[in-house]
């Protein structure tokens, strides 16, 4: 989720409140004659003291207070890491990978994807350390990656054959409210801010991105201007050339096949108008509910890449997040409707629209493309979707001790297993096929979120965001076999095909 769209759902929830209540009497009686016994008998064993991180026992405490006993080895990366996002090297040889991180003292970590070794460091120029929330990608042939920097810069590093990364240019990609229309009923932010004054004024929060079929352009994400931006790779150096308007807080970005037309998730749904009852979101206005004042529309832009226009706009569930293609659809994961829309990319329109659970996630389609699998954050569970039916055919309970919070999915390249990231139980669940079932959980480190599998399907790569690590796992013992350490918590990875 992109910094604008948080601050946006934390504004729209109502707050809990916690009132003081009473000690019945019974309740008092109760408490007194234990308080009595304990006091007659001795005093009682005090509750055991944890620290945070591994015990002797060979268990870890995390951050929530929670107990686990993960499988394999696990590395103490300390604290203050938060790796986001992770794109492995299409030149396999390399068996490398980069990881993004976010908040951390360097921007990208490389490491083995053999041995789980950190290979690299890198800091950008060996003074910018930025990460962001998302966006990071190798070109075709594996040597250059592309990646996003919270200090308003798109970075291209050099990648030898070794997989490791040098110096090659910076983009710088600033915040421009010019995109944002403003309106004489324009609701103030806080602080009285006006419409078109950024939450962040030192950078345009560059996101998600996307390399040309050719290698010769970069597009990337600017969240808090509402744009797409294109990067000329092949001048010297690269640079910006141009800038358009798409809807509000783009999320997500992909290409079709022919890499002419771009698909975009726009959290913040559609430009508002002077009629619309509006909102102030980090300098842009969003048509909103005039009750409860949460965003009330979701839409996808379609770009048209070489004149670099808006094609159509295309009407979705609330904050749409994630997208993949299959065949002709388009699924879009809607992330406050739980729903997912299924849009025909040659009529350009939603077909359908497909009831998950609770704040759908992510998906990922078998080798044959007839099922995928949907992950539901807040419901607990898997959707199984008949592709060719556009509707649901099965719901996996994910039955945990704590609330498993599904979130990362991927399919074996076999197509007869599915892995789950469960954020809250700490573990990934392994889902076989045929029959349908909930296999095993394989506990991990805190809070996995993201998941790559390599082309062989013999490992499976998690991204602790918590435990700031990355647990690689041997799908046939279906155990951890190593973990990696990386920066501050990592969300996401990208496995090279």
């Amino acid at each position: 989720m992109s910094r604008r769209s948080s601050r946006n759902r934390s504004r729209s929830k109502s707050r809990n409140r916690f009132g003081n209540k009473s000690l019945s009497p019974l309740a008092g009686l109760l408490a007194a004659g234990l308080g009595t016994t304990a006091l007659a008998t001795g005093q009682s064993v005090p509750y055991p003291t944890y620290v945070t991180g591994p015990q002797p026992n060979g268990s870890w405490v995390v951050g929530n207070g929670q107990v686990i006993t993960p499988a394999g080895i696990q590395v103490d990366l300390g604290i203050r890491v938060r790796a986001k996002a992770i794109a492995l090297n299409p030149n396999f040889r390399t068996h490398t990978a980069a990881v993004l991180t976010l908040g951390a003292s360097q921007a990208v970590e490389v490491f083995d994807t053999n041995t789980g070794a950190v290979l690299q460091n890198y800091v950008p120029f060996g003074s910018d350390s930025s990460g962001s929330y998302s966006g990071i990608t190798y070109s075709a042939d594996g040597k250059q990656l592309l990646f996003s920097q919270d200090s308003s810069n798109v970075t291209v590093a050099q990648v030898n054959d070794q997989g490791l990364l040098a110096d090659e240019a910076q983009i710088n990609v600033p915040p421009d409210p010019s995109f944002i229309t403003c309106f004489p009923n324009s609701p103030l932010g806080p602080y009285a801010r006006p419409c078109a004054t950024f939450y962040s004024p030192w950078t345009s929060y560059p996101g998600g991105v996307a390399l040309s079929k050719d290698g010769n352009s970069a597009y990337a994400l600017l969240n808090q201007n509402n744009t797409l931006t294109k990067i000329d790779l092949t001048a010297k150096p690269p640079q910006a050339v141009q800038q358009i308007r798409v809807g509000n807080a783009p999320h997500s970005i992909v290409i079709n096949n022919d890499g002419a037309t771009a698909y975009i998730s726009n959290e913040g749904g559609r430009a508002a108008t002077e009629k619309d009852f509006q909102i102030y979101s980090a300098g842009t206005e969003i048509v909103a509910d005039p009750v409860v004042g949460a965003a009330i529309t979701g839409t996808v832009s379609v770009v048209n890449l070489p004149s670099m226009q808006i094609t159509n706009t295309i009407s979705t569930g609330l904050h749409p997040t994630g997208m993949a293609f299959y065949g002709k659809k388009l699924l879009v994961a809607n992330a406050y409707s739980d729903t997912i829309s299924v849009i025909d990319t040659t009529a350009l329109k939603t077909m359908g629209t497909i009831l998950v659970g609770s704040r759908p996630r992510e998906s990922a389609f078998t080798p044959d493309g007839a099922r995928a699998f949907v992950t539901a954050e807040i419901g607990g569970v898997v959707s199984v979707i008949d592709a060719a039916k556009s509707a649901v055919v099965a719901t996996l309970k994910l039955d945990r001790p704590t609330p498993p919070k599904p979130k990362g999915v991927v399919v074996h390249p076999n197509g007869k297993w599915v892995y789950v990231a469960n954020g809250g139980s700490n573990d990934v669940a392994v889902i076989e096929v045929e029959p349908l079932r909930v296999a095993a959980f394989i506990p991990v480190g805190t809070r996995p979120w993201g998941l790559g599998i390599t082309k062989d399907g013999k490992k499976l790569y998690v991204a602790n965001g918590v435990s700031d690590t990355v647990s690689v796992i041997d799908t046939a013992a279906q155990k951890v076999v190593a973990t990696i350490p990386v920066d501050k918590m990592p969300w996401g990875i990208a496995v090279a095909r």
